[in-house]
């Protein structure tokens, strides 16, 4: 009797693990963006040097790097550095924004993040962002930008690379 209560406990506990297990992978990779764009519903600027310290799990290795180095840069130095929100696209705050869905393939995934800089709702494409499981985990790749006012579609991971002569 003993052995069938623990036997029972034990195919519990297993279940228990296996749903919570199911539940840390339901937060898919429009989730993770969502919740990396939380600062940016509150009023102010958001510092982004502090945001990319804070998220750097967020992030794949290579790219988190290479925003840390250029974040902790200052105009000046000699050296480029971010005189912009790379996460916005933009020198200014967002008014609003909206995440749309992601699309999976494979080990891929991206998810299309909408803002308005001025107007409230009047949201523009500015950057769809990139993300690659790893494990149970997805992560951060890259941000890339759509083609706007003439200028060709762009990315960061490829800019911070040329910016940090990589």
């Amino acid at each position: 009797m003993r052995q069938n209560r623990v036997s029972w406990f034990l195919a519990l506990l297993g279940f228990v693990l296996a749903c919570l297990s199911s539940a840390a992978l339901a937060q898919g990779p429009r989730d993770q963006v969502v919740e990396f764009y939380k600062p940016y519903s509150g009023e102010g600027m958001v510092n982004v040097r502090e945001h990319i310290n804070q998220n750097m799990a967020c992030f794949e290795a290579d790219l988190g790097g290479m925003l840390v180095e250029i974040a902790s840069r200052q105009p000046g130095q000699d050296k480029a550095w971010l005189d912009f929100d790379p996460f916005l696209n933009a020198q200014m705050n967002a008014a609003s924004m909206t995440v749309g869905r992601a699309t999976l393939q494979g080990d891929l995934a991206w998810v299309p993040v909408a803002v308005s800089y001025r107007v409230p709702g009047r949201e523009v494409p500015a950057v769809k962002v990139y993300l690659r499981r790893t494990g149970s985990h997805w992560r951060i790749a890259n941000f890339v930008y759509p083609a706007r006012d003439g200028a060709p579609s762009w990315d960061l991971k490829n800019w911070l690379r040329t910016q940090l002569a990589r």
